[in-house]
């Protein structure tokens, strides 16, 4: 198991001032606004002495390298950089050609990555 070495005060107050203190039942997963913030508030949740996916779920948004090497691995929403670039620059060569122009709502398919930051043994069930 990796080392924990986050040291951020925030998520520490966030981790421990937060969740302790729901009443039951607690949540069971948190959507953090992106990987890199999911990391770290896995880490203040494990410095408090919560298991990963045992006790809380936890994913991330983005994509990011380090969704792979955490541990446990994170739940994360991959956006697709590449396909975003490629439509920006599109979408500003065809305003510097034409300014008028309508502008243009483009959606581009993200893909969810199940790991197992989510991924809990389900009780009660008999192999």
């Amino acid at each position: 198991m990796a080392e924990c070495s986050c040291d951020c005060e925030t998520f520490r107050l966030t981790a421990g001032e937060t969740y302790p203190a729901v009443s039951d039942p607690r949540p069971d997963a948190f959507v953090c606004q992106n990987d890199a913030l999911a990391a770290d508030f896995a880490c203040s949740l494990r410095q408090l002495g919560y298991s990963i996916p045992e006790d809380v779920m936890i994913a991330g948004f983005d994509g990011m390298d380090i969704s792979r090497v955490m541990t446990p691995p994170l739940t994360t929403i991959r956006q697709p950089y590449a396909e975003i670039a490629r439509a920006v620059f599109e979408q500003l060569m065809r305003r510097v050609r034409n300014p008028a122009g309508p502008a243009q709502r483009i959606y581009l398919p993200e893909k969810l990555i199940v790991r197992a930051s989510t991924q809990r043994e389900r009780k009660g069930r008999s192999a």
